[in-house]
């Protein structure tokens, strides 16, 4: 998965060398990094979540959010953090840390077979963005995260009235000995902070 529009200060992109990088720069700055983060770019993340017109006026939408963050963190902590989408359209990584525009549903099941285990070989943090539940097999991930005992960080950015789109996440968080968060939109400056915190624990090792 691509997105090449610009490339962000901080990115993997940056860090191996801009545009004139090849795939054996940017394989070795992956190698470097200290975080995956995962980011749903399913098409609900161009959604905001007040319910009231003019309060929703005021919020950036999913994606704007994790976009932010995403810039904030790889210009703060370069070459430290991966970024990797997902879709019905594919997953992958981003090297250029920009974000494809939000589409299709949520294969959380497919992103995390192919995303998660460059994680857990780089004993790499690996954290998960999304706002509700896969649209795939949920099941199948819990099972995965049991598995692999290798800790996910998700943070939940969906409605607040979506029960079972967190509970998910919680019970994702829970299973693979990882932490849950519920960040609303209108205090998604949390969402920075929070994976901040994450980058700044001890780098969890594979067994």
């Amino acid at each position: 998965m691509t997105a090449v529009a610009n490339i962000k200060p901080g990115s993997l992109v940056d860090e191996a060398g801009g545009t004139s990088a090849g795939p054996q720069e940017v394989a070795l700055a992956l190698m470097k990094a200290q975080m995956i983060v995962l980011c749903d770019i399913s098409g609900s993340m161009s959604g905001r979540d007040a319910g009231d017109p003019e309060e929703d006026a005021q919020l950036k939408t999913r994606h704007e959010a994790a976009q932010e963050a995403l810039d904030a963190l790889q210009e703060r902590n370069p070459g430290q953090i991966a970024v990797a989408a997902f879709n019905d359209a594919g997953t992958g990584l981003v090297p250029s840390g920009v974000l494809p525009e939000p589409s299709g549903g949520t294969p959380l099941l497919s992103a995390l077979n192919n995303i998660y285990p460059k994680a857990i070989v780089g004993d790499k943090k690996f954290v998960v963005i999304s706002d509700g539940q896969p649209t795939d097999d949920a099941d199948g991930c819990i099972e995965l995260a049991k598995d692999k005992g290798y800790p996910i960080y998700c943070i939940y950015v969906g409605p607040s009235g979506d029960e079972g789109g967190r509970d998910f996440m919680e019970k994702l968080a829970a299973t693979s000995g990882g932490s849950f968060d519920f960040i609303h939109l209108s205090k998604i400056y949390l969402l920075e902070q929070k994976i901040a915190g994450y980058l700044a624990v001890p780098a969890p090792v594979a067994v």
